[in-house]
């Protein structure tokens, strides 16, 4: 314990504020891209063609008088077509692919630890010698058949004299704070000693700051 023998000395009392915001961050995303590819196509078509086919043959008849182109020069002519095929393409649109955002919003719980600074005040010299024979007389009637020691028991009698003299609880009733400081005793002590075990002992250390006690 530091002693100071000047007027007066200060202690800064911090307390640290949650501030909860928001940011844009990447978080990837699609591409698309078009590509061409060619597919082989089989079709088959069934194609006509056509030959001219002269033929001839032998005849032994008398001429008609009738026939008078037969001593004439004639000439006959017949062509010859076929089918080709003819390769026709057209395109087509048969789907779109659209690439866009979608806005949603979601609630999300921040769960966090902030910190602060607690000053407690203690007494000293002479009211702090009348608070120890207070307390180990309180500690014979509640504890002395349980055959525990007094210096196990002194953490709590001085924690409830603590806490009494912090600026945090005055004007508190003890039923209203006692949930608050089960849970700061059961975090400074956890696997030590419980609240139920200590619970009056606390209770006496503020009874007796606060005045409801006498020496």
């Amino acid at each position: 314990m530091q002693r100071d023998t000047s007027a007066s000395a200060t202690i800064p009392v911090v307390e640290e504020q949650l501030r909860v915001g928001k940011r844009e961050v990447q978080r990837g995303g699609m591409r698309i891209f078009s590509r061409i590819v060619e597919i082989p196509v089989h079709e088959t078509i069934g194609l006509r063609e056509e030959h001219v086919d002269v033929q001839r043959r032998k005849v032994d008849q008398p001429i008609s008088p009738s026939d008078t182109a037969a001593f004439r020069a004639q000439t006959i002519e017949m062509r010859e077509s076929a089918e080709e095929a003819v390769v026709e393409k057209s395109a087509r649109i048969t789907e779109e692919v659209s690439i866009g955002k979608q806005v949603s919003e979601r609630q999300q719980q921040i769960d966090d630890t902030v910190r602060h600074t607690e000053v407690d005040v203690e007494r000293l010299g002479a009211a702090m010698s009348d608070d120890d024979i207070y307390y180990r007389e309180h500690f014979k009637l509640t504890y002395g058949a349980s055959g525990g020691a007094y210096d196990d028991y002194a953490p709590a009698y001085l924690y409830g004299s603590q806490i009494a003299g912090s600026g945090k609880y005055v004007g508190r009733q003890w039923d209203e704070i006692e949930p608050e400081l089960r849970t700061d005793w059961d975090s400074r002590h956890s696997g030590v000693s419980t609240w139920e075990k200590m619970k009056s002992a606390v209770r006496h250390g503020w009874d007796r700051m606060t005045g409801k006690h006498g020496a």
